[in-house]
């Protein structure tokens, strides 16, 4: 007799770690990003003073946590931020770091999103891209910031996500995704509308572009080519007739301004035609999804071939509910509007939140646009991108523009092109045979057996689309901010990653064993270098000390630049092209990845509570903290703890975010008087309603003044300019007839090279030369 012993069945707990998780590269890569994005979120999130705009949230959020109630406000956005932050609160306590809490965590989440987007970047790609958004400064100084950027900038990415998942494995999980992502950023910020807009415009136009026959297509590719050059020739007239040339861009007639966006998205519309897929038709293929009729039963087979045909329900013993597309994004639709009615209406509290936070935001908004608010040039974000975001600016923007002259690859999980499996396993019939006409069933009654096309290039139409309506979309706006360029960024980071794995997806890293590959790496730099030196110097202009050394250094560097090429061309040849351009790529992303994190850091953790850098506006001074400092020291030297009194009034943001501390603080606002002013600290921070003189009677002479620097704007010297200002000041010095002018510009050699090391300064070091911090002229004061 045999006796069988049955091992007993291990559970989960005992089982070795390493048997269900395997580490490698990409995961330790991985880890070390989430590692630097917490870090960079979180670090000192509170030492910086709360600006106008933030100390608003703050403030509201903290009534919200308070019992105070919210009520929605278009001027403010969305209440989703209210709602996150007054839980912070309730977590954290209330205090300037739990209030940026919620942004730095979506930011961190933001940093992670891409590895659910390899089927389109590539496994290299993805790593970009989140590497891409860890480093950029804009992203980086906004997810340390309360306002909505952080949260849309997500949302924006998810609903991408959302779109093209749910294309590639028609899984309703991604429908909710998306009306959540919708839901979200509606309920977050007034730009939904804007991003919105793009994504519908991209999927009609795939759609369209993807249905037209070839002969209709080469048509319809000319003639809106045709109009869009026509439109841009338009656009060029009006400006011209603006004064454009003579009084700044900033005067283009308004006409010009919507011709320029037109013509963008026109654009845009043409280069979707460039890359999409006109075989596997994914766009059109997953909106015939919603032509079909579908029996929602649940199966006993699960493993039944979507191709089957559906026997009758009866034979089966259920009980078959037939619904069309429309149902089926019901429960995602129910789903969207049942979190922005509660959102907007902070849990039914506020039933009014509802109609301003739909109407009501949107005229806000629109109404906005004719105020202009900040009054910023056409060319705002053209300028100030280049300024920080380096690497995505030069490498996604110049990559897209190579995709329209070369079809963009698709790549897969791996980073190897996708058009081709993914083809073979759409056209597969039930029996794994490759079929030329598989009907592919609907995939909502049941996970799918096999993923579908998805890209062909339409996945870097997308982004190519995304990134050039946003800037035009945003750049013709009336508002225009610097955290709106975070949405402007978000794209071309995308892009970015999607260039690099194109260029890196058949190479081989081995190469860096060969000696020609590292003498290539190691010159090129030596080659910027020298050409840099060549072009910074005038040889040959006379013969004093200083000119016959500059002379000499000329000659030399030019001999250098001379065997520096050769060298690169014995390397290059015995390299081959296909790993010199890869190389040459890899160093500019280097040095490009450099200039981007040294920005970055001098923006967050330098720079911080400083105007000097260009992407902050009405931002709130270091001496408000300052002064709250001071003000503790004489109440604990006094009366206790924040327990003195202190009367405020004039402009109170970002004051009345901190004054909250105080239980004595006495609010004269507008109109002093004697009760509110008897106090041993008194704050003015005049406006056009309250001035010093106006507090002065109350306090008499016996009382010492201080002054304070309360909120700050950046200095605006680039407004109002133009190309042949541009050139007379930094290239050419004017002579003749261009002197003529109502504005200032260089009329010398001494004043050219001055003008450039003033731009210099600027641009490499933000340091605006002849305006010192004390004597900053673009600030409001307290005291």
């Amino acid at each position: 007799m045999t006796t069988t012993i049955k091992s007993k069945a291990q559970s989960y707990l005992e089982k070795p770690l390493f048997a269900t998780l395997i580490i490698n590269w990409e995961i330790v890569l991985y880890t070390l990003i989430f590692i630097v994005a917490v870090t960079t979120r979180f670090y000192d999130l509170g030492i910086r003073v709360m600006s106008h705009d933030e100390s608003l949230h703050a403030l509201y959020s903290f009534k919200l946590y308070n019992g105070e109630g919210y009520t929605h406000d278009p001027l403010m956005h969305g209440p989703l931020q209210f709602h996150l932050v007054a839980l912070a609160y309730l977590i954290f306590g209330d205090n300037d770091f739990s209030a940026r809490v919620p942004a730095a965590l979506f930011g961190v989440a933001l940093v992670m999103l891409p590895v659910w987007f390899r089927p389109w970047l590539g496994r290299l790609g993805a790593l970009v891209t989140s590497f891409g958004l860890l480093i950029s400064p804009l992203l980086l100084y906004y997810d340390r910031y309360i306002r909505n950027e952080s949260f849309i900038a997500f949302f924006t990415a998810l609903l991408a996500l959302s779109l093209f998942q749910f294309m590639r494995t028609r899984k309703q999980l991604w429908l909710y995704a998306g009306a959540v992502a919708v839901s979200l950023s509606l309920s977050t910020k007034e730009v939904a509308f804007i991003h919105g807009f793009i994504g519908v415009v991209f999927i009609a136009a795939a759609f369209a572009w993807e249905k037209l026959t070839l002969k209709r297509f080469q048509q319809m590719l000319i003639g809106l080519l045709a109009i869009a050059v026509a439109l841009f020739a338009a656009m060029i007239f009006f400006n011209a007739s603006a004064g454009v040339e003579d009084g700044g861009i900033a005067n283009a007639s308004t006409f010009a301004g919507i011709l320029m966006m037109v013509t963008g998205l026109l654009l845009g519309v043409l280069t979707i035609a460039l890359n999409v897929d006109r075989r596997n038709k994914p766009i059109a293929s997953m909106l015939a999804l919603f032509k079909f009729k579908i029996q929602n039963s649940k199966f006993k087979n699960a493993d039944q071939s979507q191709t089957a045909s559906y026997k009758k329900p009866e034979t089966r013993n259920l009980k078959p509910e037939t619904q069309n597309a429309f149902n089926v994004l019901v429960g995602p639709v129910l789903l969207a509007a049942a979190l922005f009615f509660l959102l907007h209406t902070t849990f039914f509290t506020n039933p009014a939140g509802f109609v301003s936070g739909t109407w009501g935001a949107v005229s806000y908004w629109l109404r906005q646009q004719e105020v202009a608010r900040g009054g910023q040039p056409g060319y705002y974000y053209l300028m100030l991108m280049p300024m920080y975001e380096f690497l995505p600016f030069f490498l996604g923007g110049i990559g897209g523009l190579v995709y329209l002259f070369k079809k963009a690859p698709s790549f897969g999980d791996a980073g190897e092109p996708v058009s081709r499996w993914e083809s073979e396993q759409v056209s597969r019939g039930a029996g794994g045979k490759v079929s030329k006409e598989s009907t592919p069933a609907h995939p909502l009654t049941s996970p799918p057996a096999h993923l579908h096309p998805s890209d062909g290039g339409t996945f870097s139409a997308y982004l190519i689309f995304w990134a050039i309506s946003g800037f035009v979309i945003y750049s013709w706006a009336g508002e225009k901010m610097p955290w709106l360029t975070v949405h402007i960024t978000l794209p071309f980071i995308f892009l970015m990653g999607h260039v690099t794995q194109a260029v890196f997806n058949k190479f081989d890293w081995g190469v860096f064993k060969r000696r020609d590959a590292l003498v290539f790496a190691f010159l090129l730099p030596l080659l910027a270098s020298a050409l840099l030196t060549l072009f910074s110097v005038k040889p040959f202009q006379g013969k004093s000390i200083s000119e016959i050394q500059t002379t000499s250094q000329f000659l030399i560097t030019l001999l250098a630049a001379a065997a520096i090429v050769y060298g690169l061309w014995r390397a290059g040849r015995a390299l081959g092209r296909r790993f010199t351009w890869p190389i040459a790529y890899l160093l500019v992303f280097i040095i490009l990845s450099v200039l981007t994190i040294r920005f970055a850091v001098m923006s967050s953790f330098v720079n911080y509570d400083y105007t000097n850098e260009f992407l902050v506006y009405a931002h709130g001074a270091p001496d408000v903290k300052w002064m709250l400092g001071e003000i503790d020291d004489i109440s604990r030297r006094t009366v206790g703890d924040r327990q003195i009194k202190v009367a405020y009034g004039g402009v109170i943001w970002p004051l009345e975010w901190y004054m909250r501390q105080y239980p004595n603080r006495a609010f004269y606002g507008s109109a002093p008087t004697r009760d509110a002013l008897d106090a041993p600290l008194v704050i003015v921070s005049p406006d056009s309603d309250v001035t010093l003189a106006d507090v002065e009677p109350y306090l008499g002479d016996n009382y010492q003044r201080f002054d304070y620097r309360q909120v700050w704007w950046p200095i605006e010297d680039y407004r109002d300019q133009s190309f042949k200002r541009f050139w007379h000041n930094y290239i050419v010095p004017a002579s003749g007839e261009d002197v003529n002018v109502t504005y200032s510009i260089a009329t010398t050699p001494e004043q050219i090279k001055e003008n450039r090391k003033w731009l210099w300064n600027v641009l490499f070091y933000h340091r605006v030369d002849n305006h010192s911090f004390n004597e900053w002229p673009r600030r409001s004061c307290f005291g």
